[in-house]
């Protein structure tokens, strides 16, 4: 019988990456999403091609707080949710002096307060040797002036990481992974992308392949649990930082 795997954000970008990986290997998919039904579509018939149960749900994690309810649909339609993928994420700009109330608890509900308690309402019921991975930015470990709300959500579930890791042990194991910079985000043109990658010490962007490597070691060495690994060409080093104009002598 196939694993099923529960990926939030799961329509687009690295989600929808993970989403067909896990296809192919033979785990069932059921996806959280908001605002992407047009991607909904387009990844249901692209998984098509696997023999493979999937389902899309489409839930707020800014408004809607009934986490208990929503896993008691999966339970049902999928019976036990092997694999969380906690991918879901708000990446807005703020910094202290320019964010608000609404910029700010839009982070915490989505990058936080939904890994929490999609993580509580997991791991009832569960057999045995199940894994919850939240992905989290190489921010957490490169702390900038900038994006502070969505820095912290971030470092924040770092933290629950490694919280739920000590806790859940030995039945479940918990893992992050820290990407850097992989798809142009929407505060970026081409160009500013391009210039982001080139300032990392490996000159070169992180591929989605090598992400979805990640995901199927964190499966497979099962020694694992409390990790963060960054796959982010060195960025979170902070050699880019280092050749910026703040600190030219020019």
């Amino acid at each position: 019988m196939n694993k099923t795997a529960l990926i939030t954000g799961g329509a687009k970008r690295i989600g929808k990456s993970m989403a067909l990986h896990l296809a192919k290997n033979n785990w069932n998919v059921a996806i959280q999403y908001n605002k992407s039904k047009k991607d909904v579509l387009k990844l249901k018939s692209e998984i098509s091609d696997y023999n493979i149960k999937f389902s899309a749900y489409k839930f707020n994690f800014e408004s809607n707080m009934k986490f208990k309810d929503f896993f008691k649909r999966l339970n049902k339609d999928f019976g036990q949710i092997n694999l969380l993928i906690n991918n879901a994420s708000v990446f807005d700009f703020d910094t202290i002096e320019k964010s608000d109330l609404k910029t700010f608890n839009s982070h915490i509900n989505v990058n936080l307060k939904a890994p929490f308690f999609l993580s509580k309402y997991f791991v009832k019921n569960l057999s045995d040797k199940e894994i919850i991975i939240n992905i989290l930015d190489q921010r957490v470990k490169n702390i900038t002036p900038y994006f502070t709300s969505y820095t912290i959500s971030k470092c924040a579930l770092e933290a629950l990481t490694k919280s739920l890791a000590l806790y859940l042990a030995p039945k479940i194991r918990v893992n992050g992974i820290s990407p850097g910079p992989t798809i142009k985000s929407k505060h970026q043109t081409i160009n500013q992308f391009r210039n982001q990658v080139s300032k990392t010490p490996l000159l070169k962007k992180v591929e989605l392949n090598e992400i979805n490597n990640a995901i199927d070691y964190i499966i497979k060495c099962k020694s694992v649990t409390g990790q963060v690994l960054t796959i982010d060409s060195g960025q979170s080093l902070g050699w880019a930082n280092s050749k910026s104009k703040i600190f030219s002598r020019d």
